[in-house]
């Protein structure tokens, strides 16, 4: 397949950075998330909408990196039943991988949900922020299983040998 990145040949610095760079480009995007946030909140909707969105960043960027890291942990088995040319165990570990990661998300997505008050709470929202901080981190938790469906999705691409562009 044109475009694959081969570490068995050829000098394995330039295929690193090669390889690394859409990585850091996704982490980049999923943490430009919040700021985003951050500058739209601020300047389209006031201070208390801003001051939600900062209480329930650290939250986002925990789950964010959590499901992150799933699916690295995830993608080394993809990585090895495709280098390894098991088809059959490639599409099993890439079954297993997604539908572990959406149940999880689900759930996570829902207990947060029921939690958010508790969750914010937790962050120490002053009174004056913490309706709006309940509201902000609900709607973030209800998308969130479209980043475990981006995070897991990508890894699963990156790691079958998809081209970097794809992915």
């Amino acid at each position: 397949m044109r475009g694959n990145i081969d570490f068995t040949q050829g000098g394995i610095t330039s295929q690193l950075i090669l390889f690394s760079i859409p990585i850091i480009l996704g982490e980049l995007f999923q943490n430009l998330y919040n700021s985003v946030d951050s500058l739209v909140a601020g300047n389209f909707v006031g201070s208390h909408a801003l001051a939600a969105v900062s209480i329930c960043s650290t939250l986002s960027n925990l789950l964010v990196g959590f499901f992150t890291g799933m699916s690295a942990g995830a993608s080394v088995v993809v990585s090895r039943t495709f280098g390894g040319g098991d088809h059959k165990e490639l599409s099993s570990s890439i079954r297993v991988s997604f539908t572990f990661s959406v149940v999880l998300g689900m759930g996570l997505s829902v207990l947060g949900i029921l939690l958010t008050p508790q969750l914010v709470r937790l962050s120490a929202a002053p009174p004056e922020v913490y309706a709006e901080a309940v509201v902000y981190l609900r709607i973030y938790l209800a998308g969130l299983m479209l980043t475990v469906i981006y995070n897991i999705g990508a890894g699963i691409l990156r790691r079958s040998g998809i081209p970097a562009i794809l992915s």
